[in-house]
């Protein structure tokens, strides 16, 4: 067991926070419940309107560090935890998830194995609000995949996530031009200057909360996403693949436009994805779905239920990642 160090500890864990009252307490217990403890909980919150600042504050440990700042954004106030925090690595974790006792062990382990190593990541769970298991998410490993497939299939999930610190001073902090696509941006960058690796054991729990979005701002992290893609020649990189891999590729893209609650968006990744052989049962789900997104929203507005249209358009859909 490492020292604790509170002046200089080994790890910072970055959490940003807004208006989490509900869940920030469970999340940083979970870090303060880690077997590895040489570590400090770096929360910086972001003109909260609720009491999330009195329930970070409310937990007594010397490890957690608590501020309250005006609201800024997610991608800036990424920004802001990182210029608090005093740890060589530094470990993500959102307001909301929770991390499974051994991921900070594992994952320091394996930065201090390996000096070439930047960035280390994980499996996962997919867990609602009331904390029950939805899904388990298995990502590749190996560098040289994750470096090929980072823009493609998110072969590394940025909730997962523990890195050097000094990979801040070789690719900078968070681009906020990107948000909502902020996270996937910084991990491309990471993985052309070093070496980024997954664990093969589920070490974080992400938090799927129910929100609703509006149109334009699903709309705009449907653009941010294509932005990434073009900067970074994703779609030259893709057409040079084999017909999986374009496949799953728009697959995926259909599934990032379902979440935002984008129909069309949908409905046209799936044909895309039918007509590149992709006759699996996800895509069906999708593009059913999609169909149903204008008739969902027309009850909603009219303050009518229709259970069963509302349990299938909010039935959480499985994604499998490429795998070679």
């Amino acid at each position: 067991m490492p020292t604790v160090s509170v002046i200089m500890p080994t790890v910072s864990v970055i959490m940003p926070a807004y208006n989490s009252e509900r869940f920030i307490g469970a999340a940083i217990q979970s870090v303060l419940h880690q077997t590895y403890e040489d570590l400090e909980v770096i929360v910086v919150d972001d003109g909260s309107t609720d009491n999330t600042v009195a329930v970070a504050e409310s937990i007594r440990d010397e490890r957690v560090r608590v501020y309250k700042l005006p609201h800024v954004g997610c991608a800036a106030n990424y920004n802001r935890c990182f210029s608090h925090a005093k740890g060589k690595y530094f470990a993500i974790l959102d307001h909301d998830d929770l991390m499974l006792p051994e991921r900070l062990e594992r994952q320091i382990e394996r930065l201090d194995g390996d000096s070439d190593l930047m960035m280390i990541g994980s499996c996962y769970d997919i867990i609602d609000e009331d904390d029950r298991v939805l899904d388990r998410k298995h990502m590749p490993q190996g560098p040289k995949l994750i470096r090929r497939y980072q823009a493609v299939f998110n072969a590394i999930q940025h909730p997962t996530i523990t890195f050097r610190r000094q990979l801040l001073d070789l690719i900078g902090m968070y681009h906020e031009e990107y948000y909502p696509a902020h996270d996937s941006e910084f991990i491309l960058r990471a993985v052309q200057v070093g070496k980024c690796d997954n664990i093969p054991l589920s070490l974080t729990q992400w938090r799927r909360v129910k929100t609703s979005p509006t149109n334009a701002k699903a709309a705009e992290g449907i653009e941010k996403h294509y932005r990434v893609r073009r900067e970074y020649n994703v779609d030259k990189f893709i057409e040079a693949r084999n017909s999986r891999v374009k496949r799953e590729y728009a697959l995926n893209l259909a599934r990032v436009a379902y979440y935002r609650g984008l129909g069309a968006e949908t409905f046209t990744w799936c044909l895309r994805t039918l007509s590149r052989g992709g006759w699996s049962l996800p895509t069906f789900r999708y593009l059913f779905s999609s169909l149903l997104m204008p008739l969902v929203r027309f009850l909603r507005a009219h303050n009518l239920r229709f259970p069963g249209l509302e349990s299938l358009k909010q039935r959480k859909m499985s994604w499998e990642y490429f795998s070679p």
